[in-house]
C-alpha cells in the first residue's frame, strides 16, 4: 500500500510505501500539516481526514487502522487518454489476393504496354531509315 502526505495546497510533501508487517515511515519531509491519503484499493477504518504535524523532519507517531475500500488513483501518476478506435472504415477483403508488390495494374494493361512501345519504336526506327536513304 502507497501513502501520501498532503499539504493544505494540494502539494505531496512526501510518499512511502509498508513493508510486509504494514509498517512505514518517510524521510526528510519538511516540517508542516499533512494529510495522510492512501492510495490504491484501501480506506481508514473511520471516516474522519487523518492529519499527522511534522516536527524536525519526524512524523508524529500514531497508527492508521485501515480496511479494504475503492481504488484511489495516484494524483501524481501520468494521467492515460482512453485510446479511441480510429474514424476510418474498416478495410474490405478485395477480389484479388494482395501480393507483396501489388500495384494495381494487371499482367495483360503492362503487356499491352509494352507491346505499344515496341511497336512505336520499330516505326519511329523504320521510319528515321528511310528518310537517310534518300
Amino acid at each position: 500500500m502507497s501513502l501520501l502526505l498532503v499539504d493544505d495546497t494540494g502539494r505531496v510533501g512526501a510518499r512511502t510505501s509498508t513493508g510486509a508487517d504494514g509498517a512505514f515511515g518517510f524521510v526528510d519531509v519538511p516540517a508542516n500539516r499533512y494529510e495522510v491519503r492512501l492510495i490504491g484499493p484501501w480506506r481508514f477504518a473511520t471516516d474522519v481526514v487523518v492529519y499527522r504535524q511534522v516536527f524536525g523532519g519526524r512524523v508524529a507517531e500514531a497508527p492508521l487502522e485501515v480496511i479494504p475500500g475503492p481504488e484511489v488513483a495516484d494524483p501524481e501518476a501520468p494521467a492515460t487518454t482512453p485510446v479511441r478506435p480510429s474514424a476510418m472504415p474498416a478495410p474490405q477483403a478485395s477480389a484479388r489476393p494482395a501480393n507483396l508488390a501489388d500495384t494495381g495494374a494487371s499482367v495483360v494493361e503492362l503487356s499491352a504496354l509494352a507491346l505499344l512501345l515496341l511497336v512505336s519504336g520499330g516505326v519511329l526506327v523504320f521510319a528515321g531509315r528511310r528518310n537517310c536513304v534518300r
